[in-house]
């Protein structure tokens, strides 16, 4: 290669209109782009497709610059911009503007007081998708306020936190998501893999004692105001609180109360009897 030749990173117009880009003032943007593009430096097709981005995306948020408090400006279609991001082919020197742009949308979507849940789990997926996870979970937090009542997203939490690492409490969330609704759909958002053949060998309902009793979920506190769904979901609350009762009792000593409650174990789940049986005999 000549020294002397003019490289891509020589064009400052470029460089500049990438930055306008991620800070989303995109007339300014656009701008520099069209003077990188006058510069005649190569990568005329990239230039080219970053002025198309700015302008696709002006047509929809609008420029910071002319941004008023809390408005962009036009009629404000969440679903459509979720939709349009979901779906636009952005380039490698764009993720930046990608996890800005989703952001931005992110903010306005929270500051409408009122959350669309469906436009809200689309967000929040794309939000996971791009490692925005605190977005996530403010997006979270603001739907747990306004569905107070929803225990499927017992399911998103625990997702969002096993993504960012704190796998001990997503474990938590998932054992008392599962209790709580165990037919939701959100139950795809467990990513812990053995939970997930837990899940698929003995079912939904039973996850939370055989997760136990394989060492992948702690055994949780059954909440006073649990709703019971169906006689299958019945007998495996009741199932469960046989299992903790007696597992408690034997940690305390108390051995009279701890045969008792393995008997009612017994009675309401053999095979489930059977399998606390063997894991208690391999500690002993």
């Amino acid at each position: 290669m000549n020294c002397l030749q003019p490289s891509l990173w020589d064009n400052v117009a470029l460089e500049n209109g990438y930055y306008k880009l991620n800070e989303l003032q995109l007339v300014q943007a656009i701008k520099e782009f069209n003077q990188a593009l006058k510069m005649d430096m190569g990568q005329q097709e990239m230039i080219r497709h970053a002025i198309a981005t700015a302008e696709f995306w002006l047509d929809r948020i609008g420029d910071r610059d002319t941004w008023s408090e809390g408005h962009t400006g036009g009629t404000v279609l969440y679903g459509q911009w979720l939709e349009d991001f979901a779906n636009y082919g952005f380039k490698d020197r764009m993720q930046a503007f990608r996890k800005r742009l989703l952001s931005h949308i992110s903010d306005r979507l929270m500051e409408t007081g009122e959350l669309n849940r469906e436009e809200a789990e689309r967000a929040f997926d794309l939000m996971l998708g791009c490692g925005l996870y605190d977005k996530a979970k403010a997006l979270l937090s603001a739907l747990q306020l306004q569905y107070p009542e929803a225990p499927e997203l017992g399911y998103w939490e625990a997702q969002v936190l096993w993504r960012t690492g704190d796998k001990p409490e997503a474990n938590h969330l998932s054992a008392m998501a599962l209790l709580l609704n165990p037919g939701s759909l959100a139950i795809s958002r467990i990513e812990n893999p053995s939970l997930r053949e837990v899940i698929d060998r003995y079912g939904t309902e039973k996850a939370p004692a055989y997760g136990w009793i394989g060492g992948l979920l702690p055994l949780v506190r059954i909440p006073e105001d649990l709703v019971i769904l169906h006689e299958k979901h019945e007998q495996a609350v009741l199932a469960y609180d046989a299992l903790q009762s007696a597992h408690t009792f034997l940690k305390n000593g108390d051995k009279t109360s701890c045969v008792r409650y393995r008997k009612e174990l017994k009675r309401l789940d053999p095979d489930l009897y059977d399998a606390y049986f063997r894991l208690i005999s391999r500690s002993v």
